[in-house]
């Protein structure tokens, strides 16, 4: 799918309440009434012009059909051995209908290229392990921990971007 534009949240404010109603549904706890509304509010935060926190989202004939963010840390209680591992690709959605177009590697493209832009050498994100090997793996990532995190097994991935690559 080529016909779509990843742009940052900030330059489509009208997505806000469709990004954190995705965010929510596919991962908020807690009653919806007060969640939903800290949800709204962190996207509000994450519309910016660019840098740590930022959101994106991926449109297609001016319907927003994705969104995923780059953020100082996607861990609220950091496992040992993430602490200090900084930044991190966050809340990577594609709606439904929309997926298996491409939309979702669009979207970590954009924030790869963000965070490479403001010259972090690495990236990170956590997630299933199922997604960590048919999603994230063939797009370069790489597996560095398995920690169990809010009572489930994750994966920590990484990501060696063009700054460092450049450099060695």
């Amino acid at each position: 799918m080529r016909n779509h534009q990843i742009t940052r949240l900030a330059d489509r404010p009208d997505a806000v309440d469709i990004v954190a109603r995705w965010d929510f549904e596919e991962w908020g706890t807690g009653p919806e009434e007060v969640s939903l509304e800290v949800t709204r509010r962190r996207f509000a935060c994450w519309a910016t012009d660019g840098g740590i926190p930022c959101a994106y989202v991926a449109v297609v004939d001016d319907e927003v059909c994705g969104s995923a963010s780059l953020v100082d840390h996607d861990m609220s209680d950091p496992p040992e051995s993430t602490e200090d591992l900084r930044p991190w690709l966050s809340g990577v959605y594609v709606k439904p209908e929309r997926r298996k177009t491409g939309l979702g590697a669009a979207l970590v493209e954009a924030v790869e290229k963000a965070a490479s832009n403001l010259h972090h050498p690495r990236l990170y994100l956590y997630t299933g392990p199922v997604t960590a090997v048919k999603f994230y793996a063939p797009m370069g990532w790489e597996k560095i921990l398995s920690p169990r995190y809010e009572g489930k097994e994750v994966v920590v991935m990484q990501k060696v971007l063009a700054v460092e690559k450049a450099s060695t």
